[in-house]
């Protein structure tokens, strides 16, 4: 028999528990440590074919907003070479050194597209990092269409989007507004 689909979100939420749990307690130790010691599990369950549910992330949304210095988790996090969704709730609390952490991302191969995504949602990143993640958005124009269908795209970074010298894009920008806002016009100045 299957199990029901109340046990099952029991389950579920057993497991989500204790990922929170173990996020707070780990939030005071080294964030070096914390890096290794949790990659090394995601590897061992990799082994033996598990890969659900993977809570990886769930403990680290927990961490991120328990510490004082996410950067520093950030950092740890990229130095051990993390996967972007368990680096992605440290570099979205990250302030101090923002920009350079978001700089190392876009170097990195698997965390390009997360860093991409973040500057063009950001309010008011650097001219030289805001060009350089949209050079690297010619690579990943369903980032574009999927920021601005969710109208996360700050207006200035739209226009910029907008008038990108990468066809795909360009279009990308306005066909997430107009999905986003069927029936009106899309318009810079959105």
């Amino acid at each position: 028999d299957a199990p029901s689909l109340e046990s099952r979100s029991s389950w579920e939420e057993t497991r989500h528990s204790a990922a929170r749990s173990l996020g707070r307690e780990w939030a005071c130790r080294n964030p070096g440590e914390v890096a290794r010691e949790l990659l090394r599990y995601e590897a061992e369950a990799l082994k033996i074919g598990r890969r659900w549910p993977r809570l990886a992330p769930v403990v680290c949304e927990v961490i991120a907003e328990t510490v004082d210095d996410p950067e520093a988790w950030a950092a740890a996090f990229l130095e051990e070479g993390a996967a972007a969704d368990v680096m992605r709730p440290f570099l979205a609390k990250a302030t101090a050194h923002w920009e350079s952490l978001m700089a190392r991302c876009l170097e990195s191969e698997p965390h390009r597209w997360l860093a991409a995504e973040l500057i063009l949602e950001a309010q008011a990143p650097s001219d030289d990092l805001l060009a350089r993640a949209l050079a690297k958005v010619e690579e990943l124009p369903q980032i574009v269409e999927t920021l601005c269908l969710q109208r996360r795209v700050p207006i200035s970074t739209l226009r910029k989007l907008l008038h990108h010298s990468h066809w795909e894009t360009a279009l990308a920008a306005p066909v997430g507004r107009r999905c986003a806002s069927p029936g009106e016009e899309v318009r810079a100045e959105d």
